[in-house]
């Protein structure tokens, strides 16, 4: 009762009374993102498999708090309130958190990508279900729409709203929200809605209505992510504030006079803004509440919480038994894949190794981007899996996505692995990064392009056929790659989707049968990205080429003797043939190419003399 005493007191700091409106008038906000159905506290466990970090009890105490100070406090979420968690699969597939959200008093919640991976139509479900049970919940997404009239695309165009306009002590307030295009790629929107890209369009079309209807101040709830919240807010003037969301991001900035906030995922901590409203001035503080132990549970939710899982009967202990120990923190995420170092992470690298050994194939695959927590030292309980692999429905045992087993050319697992890089380069971000079982990769950061990949020790063969396996989700990933890259086809083969098991119960079941987790010696090292001054370092398959990068003239080393006719052709990473020469070797190890006047970029060396092939690579720049 003292921490909750003194706690309230410290909260009298932060959140004044209000004025009256001939005053400065005060506007206080509490916030929150990428929740993924986090319900339960979590981010380790003690000897006894208890958590005591985060949970939406202690969050319930934290804005519980702020609403005795100030009752007009308002209570937004950024959206992803979908999936993460096992307790999303076992209560209402965000059901339950809207309820207690509800209750909280939350006013509005954007639209993330990740409440289309269900489907459109559990979305229209949900959202159907919440707009009678919780009429005051407002879901805002402006550049959502409905393709063709499908009628769940329709339905969930009805139950959202691209804006809503809120008084509070006598102040309008714009509230505004927009989804990450990035749900059209990597969730379920379609065949129903698609997730319009021209924000700029929606945002300044947006604001100047608000604008039109006398707000004096304008809010954009966002899921779109920090860099295109940065995009936003030096593009578009008049908005005071952005409450980010989606690239899991704590963030406290101000550019073009619009603060952008965003607070930690998965109930770690809340947001809190207090704003003070002065005529056509607008003052804005913010800070982050960390959802330590320190911060009591609010007891009516974890009492709600406690008869959730006793309704659960033997699956509650899917949440409470401990099924092996985790000897030190793993490694989820890559902050800055673009610049050197060793890329491979912990999570990573169990998830594929579990991938390899349970299809026994070459290689095991998933990408950085499909994994959504760490794991933390200690005691490891199977929501702990769930948490760490983070997204997937499938129609079996619902929870995680269905595996896949395939086979394809090593020619177009290289340009599936190069699109992967090249995204990565492009976006800055580690969503596509490849992390691998039973395989190694070396990028080059300036150019975002392979320089090498090595399956089980051997540099790969262009003609030889490998075995991955991953989880379906990555499956049409890579159909999607393959169609982007302009094959007629998906190039994969003998292809066995098996629909009796998800990545789920794979990594889950791999994990049982260690029992110890310990992080893989050079796993880190099987994604490795060097800068121009290391790239010697680095043999790309049985050819050495040099100078690389070349501007010009380019040196091939072979390591079989040349003589006779030697045939040459050069590929772009799209598989497509630009050059070819023939030569004239006398039994030596060396020839001789000009690249003079083809295009920047990565190039695939294939020489062919007397039926012996063999492959290099090149980078043509500066």
């Amino acid at each position: 009762m003292k921490k909750l005493t003194l706690y309230f007191a410290f909260c009298m700091l932060l959140l004044t009374t209000s004025a009256t409106l001939s005053e400065p008038v005060e506007i206080n906000i509490m916030h929150l993102n990428d929740t993924h159905s986090n319900l339960l506290p979590g981010k380790g466990r003690d000897e006894n498999a208890k958590a005591h970090y985060g949970g939406i009890a202690r969050a319930a105490s934290v804005i519980g708090a702020a609403k005795m100070q100030d009752p007009e406090t308002l209570l937004l979420h950024s959206g992803d309130f979908f999936i993460g968690d096992l307790m999303w699969y076992t209560s209402g597939y965000g059901a339950l958190e809207l309820g207690i959200l509800n209750e909280l008093g939350l006013n509005a919640l954007t639209i993330g990508n990740h409440e289309f991976d269900g489907t459109s139509e559990l979305l229209a479900g949900v959202l159907s279900y919440a707009s009678e049970s919780f009429p005051n919940i407002s879901f805002l997404s402006a550049n959502i729409q409905p393709l063709d009239e499908k009628p769940y695309g329709m339905a969930i165009k009805s139950f959202i709203k691209d804006y809503i306009i809120k008084e509070v002590k006598g102040v309008k307030i714009g509230i505004f929200g927009m989804t990450s295009p990035v749900a059209n790629l990597t969730s379920l929107p379609g065949p129903d809605c698609a997730v319009d890209d021209n924000i700029l369009m929606y945002a300044e079309t947006i604001v100047g209505a608000l604008k039109a209807e006398g707000c004096d101040v304008i809010i954009f709830l966002s899921h779109l992510g920090r860099p295109l919240d940065q995009y936003i807010a030096s593009s578009v003037d008049g908005i005071h504030l952005i409450i980010g969301g989606h690239d899991h991001i704590s963030t406290e900035e101000i550019i073009n006079n619009t603060k952008i906030v965003q607070c930690q995922p998965f109930y770690h901590s809340v947001g809190s803004v207090n704003m003070i409203v002065d005529g056509e001035n607008v003052s804005i503080n913010s800070m982050e509440i960390p959802l330590t132990s320190d911060i009591p549970e609010y007891e009516g939710v974890t009492m709600l919480l406690e008869g959730v899982l006793e309704e659960l009967g033997e699956a509650r202990a899917l949440f409470e038994m401990p099924v092996a120990y985790a000897t030190k923190f793993h490694t989820e995420y890559v902050a800055t894949p673009m610049e050197e170092g060793e890329w491979g992470t912990d999570v990573g690298c169990l998830i594929a190794t579990a991938f390899k050994e349970w299809g026994n194939t070459d290689i095991g695959f998933t990408t950085s981007g499909l994994s959504a927590q760490p794991l933390y030292q200690g005691p490891i309980v199977p929501n702990d899996i769930c948490r760490m692999l983070g997204y997937g429905v499938n129609a079996t045992s619902g929870v995680g996505y269905n595996m896949a087993r395939f086979k394809l050319k090593g020619i177009d697992l290289w340009m599936g692995l190069q699109f992967c890089v090249s995204y990565v380069k492009e976006n800055g971000d580690d969503e596509f990064l490849p992390q691998l079982g039973g395989s190694k990769i070396v990028y080059y950061t300036e150019k975002g392009t392979l320089l090498s990949v090595e399956i089980n020790g051997q540099p790969i063969d262009f003609e030889k056929d490998y075995s991955l396996s991953t989880s379906l989700f990555v499956y049409e990933l890579l159909s999607f790659v393959y169609d982007t890259l302009g094959y007629s086809e998906p190039p994969m083969f003998d292809v066995i989707i098996d629909n009796e098991i998800s990545d789920f119960q794979v990594v889950l079941n791999y994990v049982i049968s260690l029992q110890t987790l310990t992080p893989v010696d050079g796993c880190p090292g099987c994604i490795t990205a060097p800068v121009q001054d290391n790239l010697s370092k680095f043999k790309a398959f049985n050819l050495t080429t040099y100078p690389n990068p070349t501007n010009g003239m380019l040196n091939i080393q072979s390591e079989e003797v040349l003589f006779g006719d030697v045939q040459i052709e050069v590929y772009n990473y799209l598989g497509n043939k630009v050059a070819e020469f023939t030569e004239i070797a006398d039994n030596t190890n060396t020839i001789s190419i000009n690249l003079l006047g083809i295009a920047e970029g990565a190039y695939i060396i294939r020489l062919k003399n007397n039926g012996v092939k063999q492959s290099g690579k090149v980078i043509i720049g500066k």
